[in-house]
């Protein structure tokens, strides 16, 4: 009898031990998994930082490596304002394989040509829109209208032009006075259809105005190194791309 009755404590104390090191076990599993957690997390938010400082970085330097692309530098040397050409044809050329400074001529031009189908649409839904209006408004709509039909069919000869004999140092110097005429006109084409519009006094209109402007930007970078080169040729017959300093 008394050893049954030393028994029931030893048994009870057994249970508590038991169920001590089970509740035991639990918390430090529960703590090892809270652990985990947070390491998974550390991890991840890490992982999701040096992504996003890869992908900034990768489009940071491409921004330089276009700032010294030689090809751009050769493209820009000649223009009026070599740092505003190298700023308006970097967006332009970002993300492309350029190496030839003649790419970025035809690039200029083919920019042009997007931007002028914007454009024509919008001052012709504007002379459509005032055709009762003032006389000399919807002249000026009309006059700009004509211009920038002739500048696009002009530029885009141009390209076609390029398309065939992409390498303005292996046309022949005909070929090269006859695209320098072309863009000439094409730029007195932009330049009429902007004092046209500068008569007519209204936001939208201006809207369209700049518009205008930036396409002769492309323009304008692309006669400069057209004319240029055209020089450099009549003096040496030969091509060097001239690398700024």
């Amino acid at each position: 009898m008394k050893s049954m009755h030393d028994a029931g404590p030893k048994t009870s104390l057994l249970g508590e031990e038991a169920d001590a090191a089970l509740s035991s076990f639990r918390r430090r599993n529960k703590i090892l998994i809270l652990v985990f957690l947070l390491f998974s997390v550390c991890i991840t938010v890490v992982i999701a930082v040096l992504i996003i400082y890869l992908v900034r970085n990768k489009s940071s330097m491409s921004g330089k490596s276009n700032l010294f692309n030689p090809a751009l530098q050769a493209f820009c040397f000649v223009a009026y304002n070599r740092a505003s050409c190298i700023n308006t044809f970097n967006p332009i050329i970002s993300g492309k394989s350029v190496s030839d400074p003649n790419q970025i001529f035809t690039l200029s031009l083919q920019h042009a040509i997007k931007e002028l189908e914007n454009v024509i649409p919008l001052v012709q839904s504007n002379t459509v829109r005032i055709r009762d209006g003032n006389d000399q408004t919807v002249a000026a709509f009309k006059n700009c209208s004509t211009s920038l039909l002739d500048a696009l069919s002009r530029i885009r000869d141009a390209v076609g032009r390029m398309r065939a004999n992409p390498f303005v140092e292996a046309q022949s110097d005909e070929e090269r006075a006859e695209m320098v005429s072309r863009i000439t006109a094409v730029e007195e084409n932009l330049g009429s259809c902007i004092e046209d519009l500068a008569t007519v006094e209204a936001t939208d209109v201006r809207e369209v105005r700049a518009k205008v402007f930036d396409v002769k930007a492309y323009v304008n970078s692309g006669g400069d190194f057209l004319s240029g080169s055209t020089r450099f040729f009549r003096r040496t017959g030969v091509i060097v791309l001239l690398i700024g300093v």
